[in-house]
């Protein structure tokens, strides 16, 4: 099998991960770590927040960059896009993603825009990995532990966090 370069672009930070969203949609995660002096509009407690790494997502539709939403929980490091009941022909989608300050954040795709919708504090200083499977989002973070949040339609029941301690 032959492949061929589709399309190439430069964006704002990072790539770190991408999702399909369907199939001529998709988003990527990215992540910009910030360097000790460089000027940005942010106090040093909100850089201490994102763990000094600026986030956002871009929604790419047909090859062509249509939205770029800045995180405010810093950097994307994975991402799920998930279907649900909303996830019908009207172009609503929902996904998850892992951030550099430790949180689970819940977006949805609506209208060629990304809108935040709810974040959870998984109590890590960094989150690395996510999966999702049926009911549960499995999160792995910088200190080898894998944490479980059960959902339930979009919503979460914080009391079912699990604290896995993977052995070394």
């Amino acid at each position: 099998m032959d492949f061929q370069l589709s399309n190439s672009d430069t964006v704002k930070y990072c790539p770190s991960v991408a999702g399909i969203v369907d199939e001529s949609t998709y988003i990527i995660g990215c992540y910009q770590l910030v360097d000790e002096g460089k000027q940005i509009n942010l106090s040093h407690d909100q850089l201490i927040k994102i763990n000094n790494r600026l986030g956002c997502l871009i929604l790419i539709k047909s090859s062509k960059v249509i939205f770029e939403y800045d995180c405010l929980d810093g950097g994307v490091f994975d991402l799920a896009v998930v279907q649900t009941d909303d996830s019908t022909n009207d172009g609503n989608h929902q996904f998850w993603a892992a951030h550099s300050n430790g949180s689970v954040a819940c977006y949805h795709i609506t209208n060629g825009s990304i809108k935040f919708n709810k974040s959870i504090v998984s109590g890590s200083s960094m989150l690395c990995s996510l999966t999702i499977l049926d009911d549960l989002i499995f999160v792995g973070d910088s200190e080898s532990k894998v944490i479980a949040i059960q959902k339930d339609k979009i919503q979460i029941n914080v009391s079912s966090f699990l604290d896995l301690k993977i052995p070394s």
